[in-house]
């Protein structure tokens, strides 16, 4: 007996993600996930990547090629939902965006070499990239958030010290 195999290559799942403020590069806004109207609110970037993915592997689709690695064999908690985060405050220096912030049309199209692979849209700009990996993501939307930023954050460069035994 043959059974179908269900093709995941078409099927995608595609978010908005609005940045409204930028503080010490942290990003902070909205996620959507436009397929089920389901809206979360993120103090980083790192936890705007967390309800991603835990979204996705909710739905199983786009389907990973590989298994996450883990320190357990317990299916991995992305977010800690029980205790009160606070964001630290460290002098950071506030980037001004514009009114609104900017927008943007995440589609994870697959989830290849425990990275995601799709295309990312300025909507605010009506510009689309491909990214292949989440570094290429970020990189594409830290560029977008520097050239829209009324003040630019200092560049924080690597200094030579010498090793101290």
């Amino acid at each position: 007996m043959f059974y179908a195999k269900k093709n995941t290559r078409n099927i995608s799942a595609d978010f908005i993600v609005r940045v409204s403020s930028v503080q010490n590069a942290t990003w902070q806004g909205k996620i959507e996930h436009i397929q089920s109207g389901q809206a979360q609110l993120f103090r980083s970037f790192l936890e705007m990547l967390f309800l991603a993915q835990e979204k996705l592997d909710t739905l199983g689709y786009p389907q990973p090629d590989t298994e996450l690695r883990s320190w357990s064999n317990k299916k991995y908690n992305y977010l800690s939902r029980g205790g009160k985060t606070e964001m630290a405050n460290c002098n950071e220096q506030e980037v001004s965006l514009p009114v609104g912030g900017l927008s943007f049309l995440i589609r994870v199209q697959f989830r290849q070499n425990s990275t995601w692979q799709g295309t990312v849209q300025w909507l605010d700009k009506k510009k689309t990239r491909p990214f292949r990996s989440l570094l290429e993501l970020v990189n594409l939307v830290n560029e977008a958030i520097n050239d829209n930023a009324e003040v630019t954050p200092e560049p924080r460069m690597w200094t030579e010290k010498e090793f101290v035994s």
